[in-house]
């Protein structure tokens, strides 16, 4: 480098000896051409002074000559250099020309070549934008699935989470393609909350038969008279003293008044109409013992239910936040656990 780089300085040098050389040789042509210059410039010649027309035709004559001269000398001492570049571009058109021509040769030899990498660059470009294309459509297929727990939440009753619960399993977890994964694990976790969903719901309230209306009596001045003129038998207070065997009534041999004796009748019939396998139930009035045993044996049986749904149900919620929102809460779920059930309880309080 440094060696090309003394070559072109020397050459410039010689170049700036023979410029040099050159103008001095034009200047040699006349001693003052500035002097030429400014007496042409300054003359003044009147239409009868002779005398100054022939000065100013000398004058006109040394400019003339002086400029030819210099044309002259300028073409001389060009000509050679004139004649050297014609000779280099000749010599380096010698050179040039069948560089050119090779390079097309070659040019032409690798468009085999290229001609199939812009083939293959085409199909991997196809293929790149039919992938694209596939993600841009597997997105939206589990954006699809991923709406179905808006549907679920919407849900009013067990019915249209049963159309869910069909819909959720007729899809086919192999057309999600790379995405399968995903799509089954979003899949799972649809199912498993519209499970809990339906467990939640309550069965779907069978609305009551209307009985029929029945028409009312209007109520007149006959109507009242004639309840006024209806004979109210007075009410008869029956007190039976037995011992409750399986079903029977025994009684006890006391005398029955004419009255208590139709009764004892009855009750005899009824008694007589119940089938042995029946039991007659005896209320006995719960004392604060026993209510208090219910009281914790209720609790204990609702506690397991209660804390086996927040568990789930906390569980399904963070794996929807980490499928759906994209957030990770595997560190924190023991936390969330605990203070889910704390808040819970407070609440219940």
């Amino acid at each position: 480098m440094n060696n090309e780089l003394q070559k072109v300085e020397k050459i410039e040098d010689e170049i700036s000896i023979i410029e040099q050389s050159h103008k001095s040789a034009i200047l040699a042509i006349h001693e003052n051409m500035n002097q030429l210059v400014n007496d042409c410039l300054t003359i003044v010649v009147d239409e009868d002074d002779k005398e100054r027309y022939d000065r100013a035709v000398e004058l006109k004559r040394v400019v003339k000559s002086t400029h030819v001269s210099i044309e002259k000398k300028r073409k001389e001492l060009k000509q050679p250099l004139i004649d050297y570049g014609k000779r280099l571009d000749k010599w380096v058109e010698e050179i040039y020309s069948p560089l050119v021509n090779a390079e097309k040769v070659v040019k032409k030899k690798m468009e085999v070549y290229e001609a199939k990498q812009e083939k293959l660059k085409q199909e991997k470009k196809l293929v790149e934008e039919q992938k694209a294309k596939e993600e841009v459509e597997l997105e939206n297929r589990l954006k699809t699935l991923n709406g179905q727990l808006e549907k679920i939440n919407l849900a009013k009753n067990k019915a249209e989470l049963k159309e869910i619960e069909v819909y959720l399993d007729s899809i086919v977890i192999a057309e999600f393609g790379t995405k399968s994964g995903e799509a089954g694990f979003i899949l799972n976790q649809l199912k498993l909350t519209c499970s809990m969903a339906s467990r939640l719901m309550k069965d779907e309230e069978v609305k009551p038969v209307e009985a029929p209306k029945m028409e009312s009596t209007p109520i007149t001045d006959d109507f009242v008279n004639g309840l006024k003129e209806m004979t109210v038998e007075p009410t008869k207070k029956v007190v039976i003293e037995s011992e409750v065997s399986v079903g029977l009534f025994e009684e006890k041999s006391v005398e029955p008044s004419p009255v208590e004796e139709n009764v004892t009748q009855e009750n005899t019939f009824v008694n007589n109409s119940v089938d042995e396998s029946t039991e007659i139930l005896v209320e006995i009035k719960a004392t604060d013992d026993d209510v208090c045993a219910l009281i914790d044996s209720i609790s204990e049986d609702v506690l397991k239910d209660v804390v086996s749904l927040i568990t789930e149900s906390t569980e399904l919620l963070i794996m929807n936040k980490q499928v759906f929102g994209k957030i990770d809460y595997s560190s924190y779920k023991e936390l969330i656990h605990n203070e889910v059930r704390m808040r819970i309880g407070v609440l219940l309080k």
